[in-house]
């Protein structure tokens, strides 16, 4: 394993086999996320893996204290908490596929995903909409 830095918000990201971002995500806006998802795949090669380790939003609305670091995250930056859901649309609209989210503890998981095909006609993102979807929602 080799260490790289890089600006996520600018191109240039070296090309790897995996991209690891731990609590980044959450302190952006939907938009800004995008870029930064979107600059990762632009380096990334087809099938390459993306892991964020981020905090996640309960679907359910059960009492969480995710819902404090998210008013957090909306009163002193431009970003937010997620649900597993805003995760996998996030990642489908930067071709990444939602493979399966991994609970590493202390309400902290893991959206590991891969990278796949934007279109017939992008060769930069070498998807058709079974590609995204393919792997079924995980439970945890």
């Amino acid at each position: 394993m080799k260490l790289h830095g890089g600006s996520c918000f600018e191109d240039g990201l070296p090309v790897c086999d995996a991209y690891f971002l731990m609590q980044i995500l959450h302190d952006w806006s939907d938009e800004e996320c995008e870029k930064i998802l979107t600059s990762i795949r632009r380096a990334a090669p087809l099938n390459a893996k993306l892991l964020i380790a981020e905090w996640l939003v309960p679907e359910d609305g059960k009492p969480s204290w995710t819902f404090f670091i998210d008013m957090i995250m909306l009163t002193e930056l431009t970003g937010k908490e997620r649900t597993q859901e805003e995760f996998r649309e996030m990642l489908a609209r930067t071709a990444f596929r939602l493979d399966r989210v991994i609970n590493a503890g202390f309400n902290t998981f893991i959206p590991e995903s891969t990278t796949v095909k934007a279109g017939p006609t992008d060769s930069a993102f070498p998807v058709t909409a079974s590609e995204l979807f393919f792997a079924p929602p995980p439970s945890y």
